[in-house]
């Protein structure tokens, strides 16, 4: 049996036949303590409907991405995108390209679930390969020896003094389609309004089960001679998981705001939308694993700070945001601590004093039927081993790791509305490492915004020969140099 289109329970154990409950990642609790049932929260965003709002599916499934990258997959993303020579795997890294004077294009794969890639046309040789540009690029692109805004710095916007102007949309379509199809993304829905410069950002959101996306997007950029110059994304497979029974948009709206306004947003302040991708950033595949949310950060690592993006300078709540339209969806969201696509309700916002659509943005939030989310502590339908006794939060995939001498850093994804701790414990050949996180017990409202954390961890010795295992799931933790 399931539940109804409806309900507002909190965690109750599922009936035989009804899906496991779902390890949905800062979900599975009450509104914060000191709130009032029914009582508007006085530190978070809210949100008003300006009309009739949907009512959607009774059921929708979960995605998760699985397992790893074949090379072939990888070989067929380094063909769309014209990258020469043969896959070399590194530190558990699909590595193309690269020539002598690194100035040819570059792509690399993580071969672990998600998958996430990163491709630069002019390498990782900085200036030097936009001097002399490498004659190997995508197809009929020479190169013209002079740097301009066709050649930004690898992973980079164009240079400022460049003179030539971004293509137009319909062009940087056309350049990202056989890269799109060559990776199953050629029903995908596209968005090319963004420039940085004389370089155009091409979006591209996966269809599921025609169904809408959010938040799983691959990014490629457009140079102004019509030639990719850069892009990243995820290419593992997403796979069907159980079917939850879901809210109508209208319950979903009444649960973000009963969180304090803590849903996943594309805002970095009240009125201020933000790109997609940002190709000026870091040219890592963990770095690059397709933006999930890009709120602006605080400065000095504290990130509750990035939680209350419209509250009045005064403190008191800011007038509630209009919510203009709905669209049920699919959007990322954290599954036992893994990225997964999850049932959502998609809300169109316009903020106070903005008007016009070009003023919107979208705020999403999960429309599985709470009696289906587990409580913290509950067992759920994560695929990690538990935590082992004496151990505290709940364990978290480790990305990657790099060492200096006794000290391990150790990367993964996480949520800022999350406290993280690391640990590390030395057995015989290898290094076991765990980093475990816990819901923020706070006052303050917290937008569940997706970053890549790093912890520190010293060693008794350094870690010479020695593999790093995650104590998560006992799997070897990929190196990045």
């Amino acid at each position: 049996s399931t539940a109804s289109n409806g309900g507002n329970g909190g965690g109750a154990p599922a009936a035989e036949g009804d899906p496991p409950p779902l390890q949905l990642d800062g979900y599975g609790q009450s509104k914060r303590p000191g709130i009032a049932p029914g009582e508007p929260d006085p530190s978070g965003v809210s949100y008003v409907a300006t009309g009739e709002l949907p009512d959607g599916p009774e059921k929708a499934p979960v995605h998760h991405a699985r397992g790893e990258v074949d090379r072939q997959l990888a070989e067929r993303l380094a063909k769309a995108l014209d990258v020469p020579g043969a896959p070399r795997l590194v530190d558990g890294t699909w590595k193309f390209g690269l020539t002598r004077d690194a100035s040819g294009p570059t792509l690399d794969v993580a071969k672990k679930a998600p998958g996430t890639w990163t491709y630069n046309r002019y390498g990782k040789g900085g200036g030097a390969g936009c001097e002399e540009p490498s004659t190997s690029g995508p197809k009929g692109d020479k190169g013209e020896g002079v740097p301009s805004a066709r050649c930004p710095e690898p992973g980079g916007g164009p240079s400022d003094g460049g003179a030539d102007k971004a293509v137009p949309e319909a062009e940087a379509k056309r350049a990202a389609e056989p890269v799109l199809e060559a990776i199953g993304l050629g029903d995908a829905k596209l968005n090319a309004d963004e420039t940085m410069g004389a370089v155009r950002q091409v979006n591209a959101e996966p269809v599921l089960d025609g169904l809408p996306s959010y938040g799983w997007q691959t990014g490629l950029q457009v140079g102004a001679d019509g030639e990719l110059v850069g892009g990243s994304g995820r290419l593992a497979e997403l796979t069907k998981g159980a079917e939850y029974p879901v809210l109508n948009a209208e319950q979903t709206l009444k649960r973000l705001n009963d969180s304090g306004g803590g849903g996943e947003v594309g805002i970095g302040g009240c009125a201020s939308p933000v790109p997609h991708g940002d190709p000026g950033g870091s040219t890592t595949p963990e770095s690059q694993g397709g933006d999930i949310s890009t709120a602006a950060e605080p400065k000095d690592g504290d990130l509750s700070t990035a939680s209350e993006p419209c509250e009045s300078a005064a403190g008191t709540p800011a007038e509630p945001a209009k919510v203009r339209d709905a669209v049920f969806g699919q959007a990322v969201q954290f599954v036992a601590g893994k990225p997964a696509m999850v049932p959502s309700w998609l809300f169109e916002v316009e903020m106070p004093g903005a008007t016009g659509p070009e003023n919107t943005y979208t705020v999403t939030h999960p429309a599985v039927a709470p009696e289906y989310i587990a409580e913290p502590d509950e067992p759920g339908t994560g695929e990690k081993k538990p935590s082992e006794p004496g151990g505290s939060g709940s364990p978290v995939d480790i990305e990657s790791y790099s060492v200096d001498g006794r000290t391990l850093t150790l990367r993964f994804w996480g949520g800022v509305c999350t406290d993280y701790s690391a640990s590390a414990e030395s057995a015989g050949d290898k290094v076991t490492a765990e980093v475990t996180g816990v819901e923020k017990d706070s006052d303050r409202a917290c937008i569940k915004i997706a970053k890549l954390f790093e912890k520190k961890v010293t060693l008794d010795k350094p870690l010479g020969d020695r593999e790093v295992a995650d104590a998560a799931g006992g799997e070897d933790v990929p190196r990045k140099k």
